[in-house]
């Protein structure tokens, strides 16, 4: 797969259920895993475009949903902390 001329690296960290889950799907695909993450963004950020031949064609729908419940359940406690701290500072202040 070709990257674009301007790109960046950037790491990401999975838990071992969801990295076992998309290495599966990539390998069914004969994709290696970043081509298979890439196609999968692309996909979600531009759903109008067609797809293109090497992109996996049966990509769970649930993925992104997945994605946002662990993702909005490790931020829930950090705004809730976010928020006592807010109000233990405001005690301070007053």
């Amino acid at each position: 797969m070709a990257l674009p001329p301007k790109t960046r690296q950037i790491n990401f960290r999975f838990p071992v259920s969801l990295l076992n889950l998309a290495k599966s799907k990539a390998e069914e695909n004969k994709q290696t895993l970043s081509e298979w993450i890439v196609d999968l963004v692309e996909r979600e950020l531009n759903p109008q475009t067609s797809t293109a031949p090497n992109t996996p064609a049966n990509i769970p729908t649930d993925w992104a949903n997945y994605i946002g419940k662990y993702i909005s359940d490790r931020i829930t406690p950090l705004q809730k902390q976010i928020t006592e701290l807010r109000f233990q500072l405001g005690e301070c202040n007053a």
